[in-house]
Parts: C-alpha cells; structure tokens; sequence
C-alpha cells in the first residue's frame, strides 16, 4: 500500500511536469477546472479537457476527479497514462475512504491490462536505471508497471562499473520481469607488460548467475515431508470380519445363517463390510518432482510423494504438477494426483450382503453384522484408488540471484537450483471416503 500511494505522488508529479503552470498567480479552483474539463469533453475536445482534468488534480488531488482525469487519457489512446493516473486515484480513493472510487478504479485497470504491458525491474545497489534513456526512479518498477507495448531498452550504470543494457519487447497484457545484474567492475589501467608475465584468469561473463535460470533445462526436486494425515475411509472390505456369523430373513420365511468371507456355503451372501472410524495421524515421508522448465519461473512435469502414516500404514500417489516462481521467492503450484492409502482404524459396526431372493422378500440389500468382540478393535484397512489434487506453497531459501531470500552463486550450471521450505496440502477421493494430507516440508530443486 505504501509503495502504491508514493507511485501516486510519482503520478501527480509527472502531471506537473507536463500540464503548464496558469499564468497568474490566482486561478480557478480544482473544482472550476473539473467542472470545465467536463464541458470540454462533451464538446469533443478531449485534449483541453485531459489539460484541465489534470490541473484540477494537482490543485486538489481528489480521487474522483483522478478517476475521471484516466478516463479522459483513455479516451485520448493513452492507455499507459490512464493506467498510471488510476494508481493515483485508489491511493486517493484509501486516502479519504470512497470504497465506490476505489471499487471503479480497479475494475478500469482490469480492463485497461489487455492494452498495456506490464514491467518488473529488480533494483540493484549502486546502480542507477533507465527505460527508454528516461531515469526510474529508485520506488518504481519494484512491482509491475504498466509501461507501452513495444521495443524497449533497460539499462544500468554506476561508478567504476561497466554498463549493462538489455533490450526487450513487451507485447500487450504480457508480463516481463527484468533482473538487473551485479555491475562488473571497470578493469583499472595496468603497466604494459610481456604477456608471458601475465597470470591468467577466468573471463567475465557479465552474465551474473541469474543466466543459470532459464527455460530449456530439465527440472528435479527432491525432499522430505512430515505432517498432518486424515482419513476418513468410511467402509472398506476386511479379512478381520472373516467367520463372524449374521441372519437375514429367508425368501421362504425363518431366518437363514451366513459367514462373513463364506461366499459359496449361500451363494449371494458373505461379502461384509466395516465401517470405521474417522483415522488422524503424522505422515513422515518424502516427495520428488520431475519436469522442465518452459520458461524461467515456470516448471511443468510430475510429482510424486509418500509415507508411513502413524499409528499404522502408508499413503503414496502421484501425477502431473505445475510450479510457478512469479514474485520474489515465493513458488506457487498445483497438480492432479492419483493415491492409496493404507491405515489403522477402529471398526464401528459392519454389514453383510443378502442375496437377490432373500432381498425381493425382505427389501434389504444389507444387514447388520454383529461385531461382539470385534466391536472397537484396531484394523488394518485400505483406500483403494483415490483422484483428487495438490497444491504447493513454498518460498526459496536460498537461490539463484532474486530466487531465494538468501541469493547464492552455483558452482556449475548442474548444480543450480533453490533450496524450498513450503507446505503440500492434497485432497484425494475415492469410492470409500476421503484422504487429505498436509505436508510440511524442505526440498531442493535443480533447476
């Protein structure tokens, strides 16, 4: 919010800059010049009024008239100007709390994403910035700008540091990202001397080691996993109910005996179920993601993961997964996965089939299995094959340039990568309940 309101007053300064001062030293007031600003554009004459719009909002920088001082640059085929003046109306709008302003502004800049680019620049000390030869200043650029679509240049100099400049095309609604590299030192002049004396050494790249993070490279991820597991498998077919005994009314009247697991002694009958209660426990595993990277911050492949569930089992699945390095550190992701689990949990209560004769005269497909003894006890039962998803929160702890909080140099392309620390969370259903896992965990990813 901070950097959006000192961008404001960026934006009015600009407008200072380009609208002429009035000649004498009392002129009309904000109020005056809006309303004749309004006039002007009901005549058509929408560059007088954008002149009048913006003295008014240097004058008195209300979020209203700001908000109608954009619609008058869009109107005029200055998209990037009207976004940037609607950055000074929300500031204007939080400022004096006009929810409806704000609420307008926003949804305009939306709109107005489709004409404009959008540029993100690093900053990087003792360097000094400039777009198109234009100074940034040292708040600018530090979160995405809108800026016109087209060819551009960025460059960087400082004292004692060789210049750098990139060259680079935004097109329309397209986000660009731009990390401006440590500055290499200016060589010092040295004494003329036989090149045999010469000690030799490694050539500048001028490249930095952002130049390791880029697409076409495979992508492997490895780590460990540790936390939350629940599974609410609500029934599941055991060998634990194997013998317990149940009735079910007979076509022909009376009662007729079967065994759980004894499917042939009456044929239709002896395939039982439990129902169980709901399993909560640690996971301790890990995970690995195999894929590519189509382009810088954006990792497309598999992922896969696992581990012991506590008090008893096992849980793994796996499937295709996106990651997203779009601000800062921070990786966002999701994927779809297919798993199983294997688990401890008590049994509630269970049923046994009847079959088709006996269902036509009683109406019941199932009956309730007298548990007895078996009743609370602890089973080992399945999950048989769940879908459902995963997602990924993770920040880099250390990483290549601005990819992790603590930025560090591999030695060799192979080697560069972030060391993540985030959270896993995944949902999976099947027909038998739900698993959900949530993961913590620390991995490294060769990218």
């Amino acid at each position: 919010m901070r950097f959006r309101r000192n961008f404001a007053a960026v934006v009015l300064t600009f407008l200072g800059m380009v609208i002429p001062r009035p000649a004498a030293a009392l002129g009309p007031d904000a109020a005056a010049l809006a309303k004749e600003a309004k006039l002007l554009l009901t005549r058509g004459q929408t560059a007088l009024a954008c002149d009048k719009y913006a003295e008014s909002v240097k004058l008195d920088p209300k979020s209203n008239v700001a908000l109608e001082l954009a619609g008058c640059f869009e109107k005029l085929g200055k998209p990037v100007l009207a976004y940037r003046t609607l950055d000074a109306a929300i500031a204007a709008a939080i400022r004096d709390k006009v929810g409806s302003v704000e609420k307008s502004a926003r949804a305009k800049q939306k709109t107005l994403e489709k004409s404009v680019g959008f540029l993100t620049v690093t900053p990087r000390a003792g360097a000094s910035r400039t777009l198109d030869g234009q100074p940034l200043d040292s708040a600018e650029f530090t979160e995405p700008q809108a800026i016109e679509p087209g060819d551009h240049l960025l460059a960087a100099a400082g004292a004692g540091k060789k210049p750098w400049e990139h060259a680079f095309a935004v097109k329309a609604g397209q986000r660009q990202v731009i990390e401006v590299p440590e500055l290499a030192d200016v060589p010092k002049p040295v004494v003329a001397t036989p090149i045999s004396s010469r000690k030799g050494a490694a050539p500048e790249t001028g490249e930095g080691s952002a130049a390791l993070e880029k697409a076409g490279r495979l992508v492997v991820e490895a780590g460990f996993l540790g936390g939350l597991a629940v599974g609410a498998i609500r029934s599941s077919r055991t060998s634990a109910l194997n013998g317990v005994a149940y009735g079910f009314p007979a076509a022909s009247g009376g009662t007729v005996l079967a065994g759980c697991g004894d499917t042939t002694t009456v044929p239709g009958a002896g395939q039982c179920e439990g129902d169980f209660h709901t399993h909560t426990g640690g996971m301790l595993g890990g995970q690995l993601f195999v894929g590519w990277a189509v382009a810088p911050g954006v990792h497309l492949g598999g992922r896969a993961f696992g581990g012991s569930v506590t008090p008893g089992g096992f849980v793994l699945a796996g499937g295709p997964a996106l990651s997203l390095r779009k601000t800062g550190p921070f990786w966002f992701g999701l994927g779809a996965v297919i798993g199983y689990e294997r688990q401890t949990a008590v049994l509630l209560s269970a049923r046994g089939s009847v079959p088709a004769d006996a269902q036509a005269a009683s109406g019941l497909a199932e009956v309730e299995v007298p548990l007895g003894s078996k009743r609370g006890v602890a089973i080992d039962i399945d999950s048989g094959v769940l879908a459902g998803g995963t997602l990924e929160f993770a920040v880099s702890l250390l990483g290549l340039s601005r990819a992790g909080v603590r930025p560090f140099k591999a030695p060799t392309a192979a080697l560069a990568g972030s060391m993540l620390i985030g959270v896993w969370p995944s949902v999976l259903v099947g027909s038998r309940g739900v698993v959900i896992t949530a993961p913590v965990g620390i991995s490294y990813r060769f990218h």
